[in-house]
């Protein structure tokens, strides 16, 4: 059997290469997926216990590159979560992570599940 080129074997060794380069970059890309969703997952449950409201989930809703400034640039993720302040009805809030940090929580407005415990002469002097 005729030897090879020396072009023919570089170009498969080069081809070899950028196929486990394709490889650890989706890899890569996938546990900074699951690691922006822990702490999401985590942030929001955090969230509702300080709102005093119902945990029931949280899922991601956009991703999107955006090129503000050369600082101000990269990955914008964008998680959905669901709550409940009384049992009976359902609200949604988004949080914005930045690359694999958090940046801002966004709460709807909804009925205060404390309401229901406030004292009833409150509104006695009017």
């Amino acid at each position: 059997m005729p030897a090879q080129p020396t072009i023919i074997r570089e170009i498969n060794g080069m081809s070899q290469i950028i196929v486990i380069l394709i490889i650890c970059s989706i890899s890569c890309w996938f546990l900074t997926q699951r690691k922006i969703a822990e702490s999401a997952n985590k942030i929001a449950q955090r969230a509702c216990q300080q709102q005093n409201v119902q945990f029931i989930s949280c899922y991601k809703s956009n991703t999107k590159f955006l090129f503000r400034s050369l600082v101000d640039s990269g990955f914008y993720h964008q998680y959905q979560f669901e709550f409940s302040s009384r049992g009976e009805d359902l609200y949604q809030g988004h949080m914005i992570f930045k690359g694999l940090y958090f940046q801002s929580i966004h709460w709807p407005v909804f009925n205060e599940p404390t309401w229901d415990k406030a004292p009833q002469d409150r509104c006695k002097g009017r």
